[in-house]
């Protein structure tokens, strides 16, 4: 197997993983909480993660062992999730989990009921597929009733919008029927969707909204609109501005780069005569009054006149919100950088960047600790996991602050915040976004989960007359491609039902016998573990001998013909106990094919006539094994 080691954003993705196991372990223990007066804290770190592209889970379980070996003092537990988007690889993270549950040590609290807690706990994560035993990582801490009061207390969300922003504005631009460059499908319905969702969900007013698109989207009105809204915006408002269309990068003798948007009458080749430069709109940014800028840009470019400096560092107590809510800020979030393509679907209606934007923020998906409010920082880390998964790692978004900007964050807050979908909903859900599959290897994995989508199997027939046995290999993924053998015998008095079937019907006191070698290439759809629908194209090369009893002749001929062929595999038994799994089930097909349904014998020598179009169906019993 490959093994392919981590990078950072591996860490986001187990940090992430591990924020859903903590904000559902809180959702589920709340009603518990009511009856008992205290307060739980838990804490999470990630030690290691590793990417293996493999289908074989025995390889991904002897990884385990030896991530596990490295820690041998701490009390570390491991997940191993494979992707849904490719089937192909494996994701193995190390991580411990500390859990502090502090009591009112005057409630008395008895063994029995920290017993309760302690299985609850368990029950609660390991109910979200990462099986283990947490105990040891579970520690009771017996404090007086003020001090449990004040922990409840500063756990709560002090700060609302009204008391962050007094006003919110934003420019939207969405340009798909350029007049000079290449056409977009989506960006209109980018720009729609991000204004649907500020009005409906953020409570923007909509006077306060400018909204540009195609035509309208001119270099000269782009920036009014940026002027306009900048100018207006007092010192303590926010502005967002959002931009779905090409992006240019432009790169200088010295080897500085600079980006460029381009509007409706700006032309690709020439970004830097039509476009409008990311200097220019970080001089907007700059002359404007407001708090909190956000560019939210839906184009892979570089060049964006950024520092490498940090947002203010995240600390423990409440008072973070506060800190940044009252810092200055001018953040930008692209969809990708120079080179990189902005990545489109018609399943999607959407952009990738755009689709994920929306399920960050109008779904509430980017609120990884579960605290009410979404920063900008927490938007971009979700956007640039969910983006480079979905866009097949083809764009990854890249994000920073303009010069000079100060260290404060943009923040969102939903009217609609009681109404978030539940975590172990949110966990399970397929809304079009390639999804990962959060199980563990501990047997709780459907079949291809746990054995991968790859197999190869053997299929058979077997009527009066009638035999057939075949081979069918996985080769890539969803593709497949099977070599198949039969025999048939029949005359003109016995086994009507397979002239009925075949279509070619012996002469009286003729028999017939055909042997067929068939290769078909397939296409099949994964609905569940147990039935798969498929389609394939079959050429089919036909040896057919007769013999005419009566006047005692014989003769040849060979054939061959081309069809096509739909159906399911159905897997009625699967036995995965052991170290030899296989399914049995059957393959239930109709295949279309063009062939004769007469012939004529001319001294031993066979012409066929009567060609038509024929459905044939089949039924076959079938053994398969994962690779």
């Amino acid at each position: 197997p490959l093994i392919i080691q981590s990078d950072s954003l591996d860490f986001v993705w187990a940090e992430n993983r591990l924020d859903l196991i903590i904000n559902e372990f809180h959702n589920e223990f709340k009603n518990f909480v009511k009856y008992y007066n205290f307060f739980i804290h838990a804490e999470t770190k990630v030690y290691d993660v590793m990417r293996i592209d493999t289908l074989y889970s025995d390889i991904v379980s002897t990884k385990h062992s030896e991530m596990h070996d490295k820690y041998p003092n701490e009390k570390v537990h491991s997940m191993s999730i494979l992707s849904k988007e490719d089937f192909g690889h494996w994701r193995i993270a190390v991580f411990t989990i500390n859990i502090e549950v502090n009591v009112d040590k005057s409630m008395g609290l008895e063994f029995s009921t920290i017993q309760i807690i302690v299985d609850l706990i368990n029950s609660i994560i390991n109910d979200q597929g990462y099986g283990g035993n947490y105990s040891d990582n579970i520690k009771f801490n017996f404090l007086d009733s003020e001090e449990i009061k004040s922990l409840n207390n500063n756990k709560r969300l002090s700060l609302n919008r009204d008391d962050i922003y007094d006003d919110c504005w934003a420019v939207i631009i969405g340009i798909d029927k350029y007049k000079y460059s290449d056409q977009l499908n989506y960006a209109v319905k980018d720009a729609e969707a991000v204004k649907e969702m500020l009005i409906n969900k953020f409570d923007y007013p909509e006077e306060n909204i400018r909204y540009l698109t195609d035509e309208e989207a001119t270099l000269s009105e782009i920036k009014l609109a940026l002027d306009d809204i900048s100018t207006i915006a007092g010192e303590n408002d926010r502005i967002l501005v959002f931009y779905s269309g090409h992006g240019e990068t432009i790169k200088g003798g010295d080897g500085t780069e600079k980006g460029y948007i381009i509007p409706y009458k700006g032309r690709q080749n020439k970004a830097y005569a039509t476009g409008l430069a990311m200097d220019e709109i970080l001089t907007t940014s700059m002359l404007s009054q407001s708090k909190h800028m956000l560019f939210l840009m839906d184009a892979c470019y570089s060049g964006l006149m950024t520092e490498n400096v940090k947002g203010l560092a995240k600390p423990k107590e409440q008072g973070y919100l506060s800190k940044v809510a009252n810092e200055k800020s001018r953040q930008i979030i692209t969809a990708g950088g120079r080179d990189e393509q902005v990545i489109e679907r018609g399943e999607w209606q959407h952009s990738a960047f755009t689709k994920n934007l929306l399920a960050g923020l109008d779904d509430w998906e980017a609120d990884y600790n579960n605290d009410s409010y979404i920063t900008a920082d927490e938007l971009s880390t979700y956007l640039r996991e969910h983006v480079t998964v979905d866009s097949d790692f083809q764009q990854t978004p890249q994000d920073g602050r303009f010069r000079n900007s100060g260290g404060g964050e943009f923040v969102f807050f939903s009217n609609y915040r009681a109404n978030k979908p539940n975590l172990v909903d949110k966990v399970r859900k397929s809304n079009g976004d390639d999804i990962v599959v959060q199980k563990a290897v501990d047997g709780k994995q459907g079949w291809f989960e746990k054995y991968g989508y790859e197999d190869h199997g053997i299929e058979f027939v077997a009527l009066e007359g009638l035999y057939q046995i075949g081979f069918v290999e996985t080769i890539h993924k969803e593709w497949f491609v099977g070599f198949f053998y039969s025999h048939l015998e029949y005359s003109h008095l016995e086994n009507n039902f397979l002239v009925d079937i075949i279509g070619l019907a012996p002469d009286e006191s003729h028999s017939l016998i055909i042997n067929s070698y068939m290769m078909d290439l397939g296409y099949k759809y994964f609905i569940t573990d147990r039935i798969i629908p498929f389609i394939a194209g079959d050429v089919i090369y036909n040896m057919i001998s007769f013999k005419d009893v009566a006047e005692e002749t014989s003769g040849d001929k060979n054939l061959i013909i081309f069809s096509a062929s739909g159906g399911m595999w159905i897997s009625i038994f699967q036995f995965d106990h052991g170290s030899f799994p296989m399914t049995l089930g059957t393959r239930v097909a109709i295949t279309s094919l063009y062939s004769p349904s007469s012939y004529e014998n001319y001294d031993g020598i066979l012409t066929f006539d009567d060609w038509e179009i024929r459905l044939v169906p089949s039924l076959h019993l079938t053994f398969t094994f994962p690779k």
